[in-house]
Parts: structure tokens; sequence; C-alpha cells
């Protein structure tokens, strides 16, 4: 039975769900993913039973624009809508008054152009040192 949570996920869980759905990072660790997790203005959690099979993770004001910082969906349910859903349901959540906005891998940028995302060019960041 799939369910949808807005909660906090088991850190070692959705390691293991980035590490499957391939967004894992090496500079991820236990700490780090648990402070993430607990530091996120909205999470939102897919689950097959008991089983963590998808994950949206961002931050936000809740006023005028949202980050969507990860989107990691199971291989074994990826184009099967779970990630659309996800993501649909946060932008819900936000309200029509908040931009959400993504950085996207280049193998996603049809799926994030399908949900009504439109490319921004003139973004930037500062690069994490660690």
């Amino acid at each position: 039975m799939i369910k949808y949570s807005f909660s906090k996920p088991d850190t070692d869980e959705t390691l293991q769900l980035y590490k499957e759905s391939g967004i894992y990072n090496e500079q991820w660790n236990r700490d780090r993913m648990d402070k993430t997790l607990e530091n996120s203005d909205i999470l939102l959690c897919c689950y097959d039973d008991k089983k963590l099979i998808g994950i949206a993770r961002g931050i936000t004001d809740f006023h005028w624009i949202a980050h969507l910082s990860h989107l990691a969906v199971h291989p074994d349910y990826q184009r099967q809508g779970f990630g659309k859903k996800l993501v649909q349901m946060v932008n819900e959540k936000l309200g029509d008054g908040v931009a959400l906005m993504v950085h996207s891998v280049p193998e996603a940028k049809n799926f994030y152009q399908g949900l009504g995302f439109e490319p921004y060019d003139d973004v930037y960041r500062i690069p994490r040192k660690i």
C-alpha cells in the first residue's frame, strides 16, 4: 500500500534510497544527512508499506520561494508517477504564492519541464568547501 507522509524519514533509509536512486554523493554521511533532514523546511516521503521508496526535500520561507533540494525515487518505482506526485504534493503544500525552483541534472530536464518548471538561466551559487 502506497502512503505519503510529511514527516522526517529514517536517516539510514534515506541514505540507502539516495544510493539506490543514483543521487548519492560521497560527501554524505549519517550525521550530515540527519542534520539535513532535521533542518529541511519541507519533507515529503513516499512509502510502499514500510519501505521508503521516494522523498522530496526542500527549503523555503513558505511565502515567496522554495528550493527543491532533492527528489529521489527508488529505481524499482521510477517512471510510475511517484516523482511527479511528490513534486505536485510539495507544490500544493507551498501554495500558489510560492515559486518552486530546482537545480536539475541534465538527464532530468525533460521530467521537470513536463511538470511545468521553466528554465531559469541566471542562478548562481557558491560551492561547498567540504
